[in-house]
């Protein structure tokens, strides 16, 4: 294991990996906003990555879901369901891993 027991160092990659996903939502809605399908299209699958990287399934699996929609079809209220659920899921995972 990269750091071990160490619940500090564990807790400062989570809030890494919670600013980072949230600089790519945001990065998503502006670019959603533009109509640019191509960075929407790049974060997407960033923030994909990384949460399936951190086993945050139930927002990997939307991410899934949008990358198969049309790009026309993505709704703001779709982004900010995603962004609720990447907040409950990050502090879920900080809960059972920091405590």
């Amino acid at each position: 294991a990269l750091v071990g027991d160490d619940k500090q160092a564990v807790a400062e990659i989570l809030d890494d990996f919670l600013g980072g996903g949230l600089s790519l939502l945001d990065e998503m809605e502006l670019a959603l906003s533009k109509a640019d399908i191509d960075s929407f299209k790049g974060t997407l699958h960033q923030l994909k990555g990384a949460s399936s990287m951190f086993g945050l399934k139930s927002v990997c699996q939307i991410c899934v879901g949008l990358e198969a929609e049309s790009f026309e079809g993505i709704e703001v209220s779709t982004l900010l369901e995603l962004r609720d659920i990447f907040g409950k899921s990050y502090k879920l995972a900080k809960l059972l891993v920091v405590g």
